[in-house]
């Protein structure tokens, strides 16, 4: 359980101007972006001081680009060769969801 102020504490926290965060400190737990998102939801829409976060798929679907969900480009980033694609290319997977679009 997670109460209201302290997802309205998280949310002042948060760096808006940059993708949401893999994990988000809310009081003394640590909860995904998606269980955040539904949880300041909730809190919203029912007015209640404290909800139940229930672990949730993280990621949405990936809609009209679902070459991303098999996305690989070994040897093809331009980066220092202890910089793994695997790691690059999850990260494009884990936050798809998050990119803002100017």
């Amino acid at each position: 359980k997670v109460r209201k102020e302290s997802l309205v504490a998280a949310a002042r926290a948060m760096d808006v101007s940059r993708f949401l965060p893999a994990a988000v400190r809310v009081g003394d737990v640590e909860i995904g972006p998606a269980d955040f998102l539904f949880a300041a939801l909730e809190c919203l829409e029912t007015g209640a001081d404290e909800v139940a976060v229930v672990p949730r798929e993280q990621l949405g679907g990936f809609g009209p680009f679902p070459f991303l969900e098999k996305m690989r480009f070994p040897g093809t980033w331009l980066h220092s060769p202890e910089l793994k694609d695997r790691y690059l290319s999850d990260r494009m997977r884990w936050q798809i969801w998050t990119l803002r679009y100017e």
